[in-house]
């Protein structure tokens, strides 16, 4: 059974045209799912629109979204949140005058139950044990790229969620990082039983992870099937660098 399922989601802005069109997917427990496309072709609107963001944005959203069977569509972000579901903005995505303790903190508070928390926290620093080098002190803000992902992820971890949406992983790190994020990414999802909705650029990045992919164009939502699909989609173009 789908743990979060979105159906005939559209998205319009108040002065533009639509940002999504009808988008239709599920994911389970266990699994992921990537949407694919370039920028501006309505990932960022699809996820946001999960989280219910849009509407106290003056965005018009309609469709169905819900979560272990049942709708959410009329809840605000913060009930959202309380049903289990965790997002990780392609910016912003840390507190960056906090630092990475203060930080796990405010994850920390965001979960639905304390049970559980010393776990999670042990998986956080397990799966990045980088973490706990850094400098107590040192405002987030001044960590790396790649520093700041790691403690995106462990406070993903850290809020318990049941779905976790995130936009643009690969974005702006090398290689080597995106390979260490997307391997935590994997490990979670698998420990936790996380339903994990990536969006992204590069289907490099996610074709490890992923149980279905979707392209998307104009707002478009597209289910991608068949045989060697990944490899279509690299020659299709949806292989953009992560970094140089």
């Amino acid at each position: 059974m789908s743990h979060v399922e979105v159906t005939d989601v559209s998205v319009r802005y108040s002065r533009g045209a639509a940002a999504v069109h009808g988008a239709s997917l599920s994911v389970a427990r266990g699994e992921c799912v990537v949407v694919l496309g370039a920028n501006g072709a309505g990932k960022t609107s699809l996820v946001r629109s999960i989280c219910g963001f849009l509407p106290h944005e003056n965005v018009q959203v309609s469709g169905q979204v819900s979560v272990g069977g049942t709708s959410i569509g009329r809840l605000d972000p913060a009930r959202r949140a309380r049903r289990g579901i965790a997002y990780i903005p392609e910016r912003d995505k840390i507190f960056r005058e906090l630092n990475v303790s203060e930080n796990l903190e405010i994850f920390a508070q965001r979960r639905r139950s304390k049970a559980g928390l010393a776990d999670d926290r042990e998986l956080a620093f397990d799966v990045f044990p980088a973490l706990t080098k850094l400098p107590a002190g040192r405002p987030a803000g001044f960590l790396s790229g790649g520093e700041q992902q790691m403690l995106a992820i462990s406070g993903a971890i850290i809020s318990s969620p049941d779905v976790l949406l995130v936009d643009e992983p690969s974005l702006g790190l090398a290689p080597i990082i995106v390979l260490e994020m997307m391997s935590a990414l994997g490990r979670i999802m698998a420990e936790r039983e996380l339903a994990l909705l990536l969006v992204d650029q590069n289907v490099r990045s996610t074709q490890h992870l992923a149980h279905h992919v979707y392209t998307m164009d104009s707002g478009v939502l597209r289910l991608e099937t068949g045989p060697n699909v990944h490899e279509r989609l690299i020659r299709e173009g949806y292989s953009k660098a992560v970094a140089s």
